[in-house]
């Protein structure tokens, strides 16, 4: 998991550089929460946890919206709208 943090730490930190994140939770604490909140709910689908970890789609669907709001604040989801929430269906 190490390789996958240090590279999302190290876009989080492009991003804010950028102007284009949020400031807040230094990026590799912020890297390594995300990043194993992601492990941890994909294992979840592996092992079929339970109902709301059986619509593949809808895992990813909020993973992103999780990672984005964390990234770029709530302010915003993963398609770049202003609602900072993820439709549900």
């Amino acid at each position: 998991m190490g390789g996958w943090t240090e590279g999302a730490a190290a876009e989080v930190e492009r991003e804010r550089a950028g102007g284009g994140a949020a400031g807040g939770t230094e990026g590799r604490t912020l890297a390594a929460m995300v990043t194993w909140m992601t492990e941890r709910a994909g294992d979840r689908v592996i092992s079929d946890a339970g109902p709301q970890f059986t619509d593949e789609a809808r895992v990813v669907e909020t993973l992103t919206g999780v990672w984005w709001r964390a990234i770029y604040g709530a302010g915003r989801d993963a398609t770049g709208a202003s609602s900072g929430l993820v439709q549900s269906r």
